[in-house]
Order: C-alpha cells, then structure tokens, then sequence
C-alpha cells in the first residue's frame, strides 16, 4: 500500500468520532500445549471489513450444553493444521452457517503455518496468500471429512474463507 493511501487512511480514522473508531482484538502469538485443542468463531464479512481478526482460543469450548453457552446451531466449518496429513497442532473453525472468514494477527502462531486443511461442513473452504482474502489462493475440496494438504500457500496462508 502506498505512503499516501496509508496517510488518507490514517486521516480518514483520525477524523471519527471517537466512539466509531474500532480496535482490533490482537491475540497472543504463543504455540499451544501439546494436544491442546484450539478453536475460533469465523468472521462475518462486516467483521472483516472493519479489520477485525480472528480471536483462536486454546482450551475449553465456552461453556454451554453445546460448547457455546446455548448457540446450538454452531456447526464446525474447518479444523486447520500445522503439519502435513492432520498433524501438529490445530484449531477448529465454527460458525452457524457456511460463509465466514478467519484471519491471522499478523506474526501469531497461526500465521502462515497451515499445512492441511479437514473441511467439515462447507462447500469450499480457500486459504488465501493475503489478509484481505486476496491474492493467491488454494481451494480445498468440498467433501465432508476430506483432508488437504496444501500446495502452494503450505505454510503461506494468512486468511481463509468458508462458502457454501
């Protein structure tokens, strides 16, 4: 991006109420424990175009019968892992529908570290090269439960997207 559509930006934000002006949440950049299961909320698009990123937390489901304090229409989109063939560590992806976003804190654990890709739920599931959901990208395939270890974007992926 060039200095001055950053400065146009920046003056952009500067120039909003104080109330209007949205704050990422950043997430820790440390490895989880070994075995440790992780998991995150997809991004709505509106989420993302306030440049939001994806909260992955480690440990416990929030609680709830369901694992989301009473949301039971969650669904799993994705698990995404580190290594190749479903190893390393991972984190599962959840929404309540098949359309939504994960994006990494850039320099988080999570960040350019995917290998494979099990998606569950979704008709696609697109690891992009860029946080904004463009660039290169690589399409996993539809089918429930079908492992994918990735080509190109192995270890370059920086957001992914779930499509019905």
């Amino acid at each position: 991006m060039s200095p001055l559509r950053t400065s146009s930006r920046i003056a952009a934000l500067l120039a909003l109420p104080a109330a209007a002006v949205w704050s990422p949440t950043i997430v820790a950049a440390d490895e989880p424990e070994p075995g440790e299961e992780c998991w995150t909320i997809a991004l709505t698009e509106e989420e993302v175009a306030q440049g939001a990123t994806s909260e992955i937390t480690c440990g416990e489901l929030p609680p709830g019968e369901d694992g989301f304090a009473g949301r039971s229409s969650m669904i799993a989109l994705a698990t995404h892992y580190t290594g190749v063939n479903a190893t390393g560590s991972s984190f599962t992806v959840y929404k309540s529908s098949c359309y939504g976003y994960t994006v990494f804190t850039p320099g988080s654990y999570w960040d350019d570290s995917i290998s494979s890709t099990v998606n569950w739920s979704c008709g696609s599931t697109k690891h992009y090269m860029n946080y904004s959901h463009t660039g290169t990208n690589q399409i996993v395939n539809s089918l429930t439960g079908w492992l994918t270890n990735l080509g190109l974007l192995n270890n370059k992926t920086s957001s992914i997207g779930y499509f019905s």
